[in-house]
């Protein structure tokens, strides 16, 4: 006889002001794990540079969470052009669980909060290694564009060439041309 079970896991949006401290913390572990470069930085916040998320998509699994993505809501400029954009941050899925399309579902809910906020666009900066996972979830690569942020001292700091610029489209179907100002500091 074949045992049968079901796996419950649980997709679900948390605007910044409900988040607990539990949650926060347990976003942090996945961070650390995912990102143990950064894990001075994760093990004290989820603000990457100071930029908080306005909302965050997590993936429990058996009270566990085992993906996350977290957006930063920011008024940007590109060129003279003025966009409301939803800035994608953090994004893992821890090992175990990676290879079932579980960052494709993060990513769709946020966008479609994104959506719900009636921002123009979702932007993220990614390793050229990454492209493909955001590619199959609707992101369209810029590739390595112009870009500064605003450092806590307001300084302009152009981002690393390492990393690639992908938008998602909102309200605005294309991206402007232009450099790319972030309009503080980048997420």
């Amino acid at each position: 006889m074949r045992c049968r079970y079901t796996v419950t896991m649980r997709l679900k949006i948390v605007p910044e002001e409900q988040m607990t401290p539990k949650l926060d913390q347990a976003i942090r572990r996945g961070l650390v794990i995912c990102f143990p470069e950064d894990a001075e930085v994760f093990s004290q916040t989820r603000a990457w540079h100071g930029s908080a998320p306005v909302w965050t998509v997590v993936l429990e699994h058996e009270g566990e969470v085992i993906a996350h993505v977290g957006v930063v809501e920011r008024v940007i400029r590109v060129g003279a052009r003025e966009l409301r954009v939803a800035g994608v941050q953090s994004v893992f899925v821890l090992p175990e669980f990676r290879r079932r399309g579980l960052t494709t579902s993060l990513l769709e809910k946020a966008m479609q909060e994104a959506e719900a906020r009636d921002l123009d666009l979702g932007l993220l900066f990614c390793l050229p290694e990454l492209e493909r996972v955001y590619v199959r979830s609707g992101w369209i690569s810029l590739g390595r564009r112009p870009a500064v942020r605003a450092d806590e001292t307001g300084a302009e700091v152009p981002l690393p060439e390492k990393n690639i610029c992908m938008f998602y489209p909102l309200r605005q179907l294309s991206f402007p041309q232009g450099p790319i100002h972030l309009q503080g500091n980048d997420w």
